[in-house]
């Protein structure tokens, strides 16, 4: 193939004019396209090699500036991406693990950090929770000691458990009583925080009446005395009987008595206990259900009197806010039903406990006789302790609050009348719910007549006042209760009194 060709001739010459280009023939012009016409398919693979070498070098500049482009705005990308790395290892962080001080670095986030510090906060919130069971169970107990070891179901010293139980409960109300005395108490036998007795009132009244007739009117012990002076007497009489009323009542910090109280009558030989706890002839040392509620009785009167007297704290009787106990009824074990996990006889047992080694118990005291037979309670007293179970409230149609007694707890219901100043009736309720889990259901208030009152004795000093009955819902946890309970007590209630092992943390 000859590629030679003279080009010039498709192009004027220097020595052509503009003009003989205007004035150029057409059919000059058609001569030169055909000639390049003719030229081209001459030498096709030429022109096209030509052309695409020109297509190529556009579409490269196309394309790259396209390229271009993208990589700088990847680079910016990746740039701020840089930035924000650079500012995120320098960002202050601040991490805070309930228990611990707060930690303040300037770290660099990672899953891996936020993962430790997820792990550290679980770790932290297990740990916190058994901490604040075990705060929850030494608070509960507080100064609640078994009044006698009812576990102990044997006759000791020639005496039968209740009669123990009895002599105990004496004592310990007694103490009661005296702790509301701001001085000594009136005598040994007579722990009461009462009025002065009539026959006390009368013989200084009689003593007041001999000296007036004799000092001031001079005349004998039977002389008849005139209206005007009766009337004055009878002044001086009434102003010294109610003077006798206000001294007595300095001497305490509110009134109450044993009767007031529920403590068990004094002198009771064993005819009479057995009469006042309804034990049968055959289950003298037995009926440990009815020693058992007495010992909670106890407990629940431990508390409120306690919290009577915070209130009040060291005051006399006409300052404080509370006056008087009237009254302090025990109404039982809140159950409901399944939940409180008792089973009647004729229902298989449930599973036994995972382990019957004491040591399986972290709440057990290797040095209380309670723990290990607690530990070796037998399978069929009923479900052990579960901190961690759910607990259900449904109770709603005979608690308030709808919780009943379960296997982690058990709650006991008690009703408390007393005479209150009536600006001062909160500070009454924060000291009651404040005093061990005791919660209010039910408050009813009517007005005090202090003057029905001060005929029998009771001086509240001034102010406006109120009678007040509480209802009142207490928990009392199993996981130190459990270990006092008599098998009987634990059969009833379906618990083995043991606690199940605590899960270790990794």
């Amino acid at each position: 193939m000859n590629f030679k060709f003279d080009i010039k001739r498709f192009f004027p010459s220097k020595n052509t004019s503009d003009a003989d280009v205007i004035n150029a023939s057409p059919v000059g012009t058609k001569s030169k396209l055909k000639s390049i016409a003719v030229l081209a398919k001459a030498n096709l693979l030429l022109f096209t090699l030509a052309l695409i070498s020109i297509l190529a070098f556009g579409a490269a500049l196309y394309f790259s500036n396209e390229l271009q482009n993208k990589n700088n705005k990847e680079a910016q990308i990746f740039g701020e991406k840089l930035v924000a790395l650079s500012k995120l290892e320098q960002t202050q962080v601040t991490i805070r693990i309930p228990g611990n001080d707060d930690i303040n670095e300037k770290v660099l986030v990672t899953e891996r950090l936020v993962d430790a510090v997820k792990a550290k906060m679980h770790s932290e919130a297990s740990n916190q929770g058994n901490s604040i069971q075990s705060k929850a169970v030494d608070f509960n107990q507080g100064i609640h000691k078994p009044v006698t070891n009812l576990r102990k179901n044997t006759k000791t010293g020639g005496k039968f458990a209740y009669e123990l139980l009895y002599e105990e409960l004496v004592k310990k109300y007694d103490e009661l009583l005296t702790q509301c005395h701001l001085g000594s108490s009136q005598s040994d036998e007579d722990k009461s925080a009462s009025p002065p007795s009539e026959e006390d009132v009368l013989v200084n009244l009689q003593r007041l009446k001999l000296r007036y007739i004799q000092t001031e009117l001079g005349k004998n012990f039977d002389y008849k005395m005139t209206p005007s002076e009766q009337s004055d007497l009878m002044s001086k009489l009434t102003q010294r009987r109610l003077g006798e009323y206000s001294i007595a009542s300095e001497k305490y910090s509110f009134y109450v008595n044993a009767s007031s109280i529920g403590a068990p009558a004094k002198g009771k030989q064993a005819d009479g206990i057995e009469k006042i706890w309804n034990l049968t002839e055959s289950g003298k040392n037995s009926d440990l259900l009815k020693m058992w509620d007495e010992q909670m009785k106890y407990w629940i009167t431990q508390d409120i009197v306690n919290a009577c007297f915070k209130v009040n704290k060291s005051g006399p009787l006409a300052k404080n806010p509370i006056k008087r106990i009237m009254k302090i009824q025990f109404l039982g074990r809140v159950t409901g039903g399944e939940s409180t996990g008792e089973k009647p006889a004729e229902e298989a047992p449930p599973e036994p406990p995972p382990s019957a080694d004491p040591s399986a118990d972290p709440s057990a005291d290797p040095n209380d006789g309670t723990a290990l037979e607690a530990a070796a309670a037998p399978a069929e007293m009923g479900v052990p302790i579960d901190p961690n179970g759910e607990i259900v409230f449904s109770n709603y149609a005979d608690s308030l609050k709808g919780w009943s007694s379960n296997q982690l707890y058990d709650i006991y219901r008690s009703k408390v009348t007393m005479v209150v100043e009536t600006t001062k009736i909160p500070l009454v309720t924060n000291a009651l719910v404040k005093q061990n889990f005791i919660t209010i259901t039910d408050v009813q208030m009517s007005p005090t007549d202090p003057f029905r009152d001060i005929q029998d004795g009771f001086f509240y000093g001034e102010g406006p006042l109120s009678t007040i009955k509480f209802t009142l819902e207490s928990v009392w946890l199993r996981e130190w209760t459990g270990k006092l309970m008599p098998d009987e007590v634990r059969k009833k209630f379906g618990t083995t009194g043991l606690r199940l092992p605590v899960p270790s943390q990794e």
